[in-house]
């Protein structure tokens, strides 16, 4: 007889078959996020007028991204905790279920905080319009509108208003022309007081009192040379925020006198989009001298 003893030590036993990271039910998370992350990018892409080649590449990338993220947690949690079918498939499960979450949850989140800047924009816009509709029914003191603008019995100035612009009140004793929009109550206010030759540096304690003021009251967007009423000018532009109100302004400050007065130009700017630097001698030219009778 053959004796197998050697022939059976060489046959060696198949490996036991070893278990996979994951599990199969590991498909069922995937699946979700597959249908969160494609329900989130596609509106996104139609909305940007991609073509349908450039929108699944997008959503592709997106999902390559999120499963490697997923697989590296997911892979050292499996050495971590020696190998663990089980465990692997759930840390698997739960993160791409907080994915998928976050994914269908953003556009809400989006919705929300658009739907709340718009009421707030809207509120800014009410406060003001009922601040001028305040203000216009106020007595317009001595300022009166002519053919050529807005003008002061005792100024030989003159103040062109823009389209829709109306008379307000003064408000301060210093002012002597004030207009306004009454829709957002975007206003324009003349100031001038009496100011001899003789102190040179009036105007430079001026600036830098201006400077400081604006300052401790906003922040200070801009600091720019222009003219006004033909004489050289220092233009702060200036962003106030106080409450819910948002203003810019841009204080128009002539640098000499002009006959023995000290003239302010100051533009109230409640318009979202600010105050362009690129206006303000459009802005400052409003102010011209009077033409003579």
């Amino acid at each position: 007889p053959v004796d197998e003893a050697p022939i059976q030590a060489l046959l060696v036993d198949a490996p036991a078959k070893k278990p996979t990271m994951l599990a199969w039910w590991g498909i069922v998370p995937t699946v979700l996020l597959i249908v969160s992350t494609a329900m989130t990018y596609w509106p996104v892409t139609r909305a940007l007028k991609e073509d349908n080649a450039t929108g699944i590449g997008h959503l592709v990338g997106a999902l390559l991204v999120q499963f490697l993220f997923v697989f590296v947690i997911t892979w050292v949690v499996h050495v971590i905790c020696k190998r663990s079918q089980l465990v692997a498939t759930i840390t698997f499960s739960i993160l791409l279920l907080l994915i998928s979450g976050v994914e269908l949850a953003l556009p809400a989140l989006v919705r929300a905080r658009d739907a709340a800047v718009a009421k707030a924009k809207q509120q800014r816009l009410a406060e003001a319009k009922e601040n001028a509709e305040r203000i216009l029914k106020t007595d317009v003191g001595p300022q009166k509108i002519t053919d050529a603008g807005l003008v002061h019995p005792d100024h030989r100035i003159v103040l062109t208003l823009p389209d829709g612009w109306i008379e307000v009140a003064e408000k301060q004793p210093a002012v002597i022309l004030q207009a306004g929009e009454p829709s957002i109550g975007s206003m324009i206010a003349v100031m001038a007081q009496g100011q001899s030759e003789s102190f040179p540096n009036y105007f430079r304690d001026l600036i830098a009192g201006a400077q400081e003021q604006h300052e401790a009251q906003g922040t200070v967007l801009h600091r720019l040379e222009t003219t006004l009423l033909g004489k050289r000018a220092i233009c702060f532009i200036v962003e106030v925020k106080k409450g819910g109100t948002h203003c810019v302004i841009a204080n128009i400050i002539a640098m000499e006198p002009i006959n023995g007065n000290q003239y302010v130009l100051n533009y109230y700017c409640f318009d979202e989009n600010g105050i362009d630097p690129a206006s303000i001698p459009a802005i400052a030219d409003r102010l011209q001298f009077q033409d003579a009778d």
